[in-house]
């Protein structure tokens, strides 16, 4: 008969081994996080929750939740959260990128020619819609055509084919003339420079201007003469100085009937070194005078007349404008450096 004792002992030694199965099998469960209703479990995101908790970002522990609907709407606004700060920081960085780049580009181009342009001045002398700092031949309206490409244009280019560059221009519309040194007699009224004294010797030369090569235009109105049996003079000067020296474009009166001559002068407003003289009287008349100095030779040019001569007598000077008791008024002066 088999004993009760050992029978009840080994039912008892099964039951004790099945306990502990069941405990091993709960603290591995425990250990996996994902117990039912478990709290406290560390966690990056509600994924690492069981599915009735939340991860409580602050703390980075999974809490339960009282619904699954609280959750679900915890997670929708956590993935709307992301893919809001995903979009937004996307097109936040493409738009400013894109923004910068343009404008810079757009701002740096625009400001770049913007500051690169010529102050064209204030004045047109000509009247062809385009100002004196800007125009290839600012006394003489004109195509702005330049065949040599000196920035010279072909109406007024004193040597065609050579590169000569325009170093003074002057309209004569500052009352203050800045760049001159002035004599007395001398204002600017209505566009011109006026020197209405013809009881006075007097000249005005551009100031920091000392060349030896030069070509001088302009053009003056010679209103007329003191009356007198002498040589009276409207001058272009060319090499000058205020000993006085240089070379003089001069029209001269040579009788009181104010007929008028073309001289080329040396030593100021001495004698004349070549003369051609003018078939009528020029008093009153609006004339355009062209006086060059390159090398020893020297020319004055007065409308259709011209007279040369070689003199190596003065090397180098300023240009200025001089009367002699005589009254005139000049429209402009362009001061060319031959090439």
């Amino acid at each position: 008969m088999p004993r009760a004792g050992a029978t009840v002992d080994g039912m008892g030694l099964r039951g004790v081994l099945v306990s502990v199965v069941v405990v091993v099998v709960a603290v591995l469960a425990l250990s996996a996080c994902r117990v039912v209703g478990f709290a406290a479990l560390t966690c990056a995101r509600d994924a690492d929750c069981p599915h009735d908790q939340r991860c409580v970002v602050g703390d980075r522990v999974c809490s339960p939740s009282s619904n699954d609907d609280e959750r679900g709407e915890g997670e929708g606004e956590g993935e709307r959260e992301g893919e809001g700060e995903g979009e937004g920081e996307g097109e936040g960085e493409g738009e400013g990128e894109g923004e910068g780049e343009g404008e810079g580009e757009g701002e740096g181009e625009g400001e770049g020619e913007g500051e690169g342009d010529v102050d064209c001045g204030a004045f047109d002398e000509d009247g062809d819609g385009l100002n004196d700092l800007c125009d290839k031949c600012p006394q003489v309206a004109d195509a702005q055509v330049d065949s040599d490409g000196d920035g010279v244009g072909d109406v007024c280019d004193p040597h065609p084919g050579v590169a000569d560059r325009m170093i003074f221009f002057d309209g004569f519309n500052d009352a203050a003339l800045p760049a001159w040194v002035v004599g007395g007699g001398f204002v600017v009224e209505n566009g011109q420079l006026v020197q209405s004294d013809d009881g006075v010797q007097t000249a005005a030369h551009i100031a920091n201007v000392d060349l030896a090569d030069v070509v001088v235009d302009t053009r003056v109105v010679v209103d007329g003469y003191q009356p007198r049996l002498v040589y009276d003079h409207t001058v272009v000067w060319l090499r000058g100085s205020t000993s006085p020296s240089g070379y003089a474009c001069a029209v001269r009166q040579v009788v009181p009937t104010s007929s008028a001559i073309m001289s080329v002068s040396a030593d100021g407003l001495g004698g004349p070194l070549a003369v051609d003289t003018f078939d009528h009287d020029v008093t009153g008349q609006s004339l355009r005078v062209i006086a060059r100095a390159t090398g020893s030779s020297l020319s004055c040019a007065i409308d259709d007349r011209e007279s040369t001569v070689d003199d190596t007598a003065v090397a180098r000077g300023f240009v200025g404008l001089a009367t002699d008791h005589t009254r005139a008024r000049w429209d402009y002066i362009a001061v060319y450096e031959p090439g």
